[in-house]
């Protein structure tokens, strides 16, 4: 079953559990309103999440320059964490998790839904490219350890 959840949800520590299970934890805001949480249950626990936050679409290094359309500022949801627990892969579960995490996007109003993936997650891009993601080659620096990670930026427009 998969489903959008909120703190007063009975599945919320289980979803708490998945986090730690996939070393996530730290990558997720757990107080802020821009989130969305989407978690797939099977016998009453999560055995996988999708955590997705709005951000707005900005032109880089421009003090935040809003990009905008029709006079309206455009947004989307960034995939901030998704993993689904060893037992439960290659079942279709992170799949189910992708589409609806996109429709939630689309409902919410965003203009895209965007991910990040290193180049080691072949699994992943998989996945993308099979749920008609664009592909957008690149980079991720990592400050703490002084890296350039490659990669890519999955894009879905809504």
């Amino acid at each position: 079953m998969i489903k959008e959840i909120k703190k007063d949800n009975k599945y919320w520590q289980s979803f708490i559990d998945n986090l730690k299970e996939a070393k996530m934890l730290k990558y997720v805001d757990l107080d802020s309103s821009d989130y969305l949480y989407i978690v797939n249950v099977v016998d009453n626990k999560v055995v996988g999440h999708i955590t997705l936050v709005k951000n707005a679409l900005e032109i880089p290094l421009l003090e935040k320059q809003p990009i905008e359309h029709n006079e309206e500022k455009l947004f989307e949801y960034f995939v901030q964490t998704f993993f689904v627990s060893e037992d439960f892969r290659r079942k279709g579960y992170g799949k189910e998790l992708q589409e609806q995490a996109f429709t939630l996007s689309c409902k919410n109003d965003a203009y895209q839904m965007r991910s990040w993936s290193s180049y080691n997650k072949n699994a992943n891009y998989q996945l993308k490219i099979d749920l008609g993601f664009s592909i957008h080659p690149g980079h991720t620096f990592i400050a703490k350890t002084n890296q350039y990670i490659p990669g890519v930026y999955f894009i879905k427009k809504c």
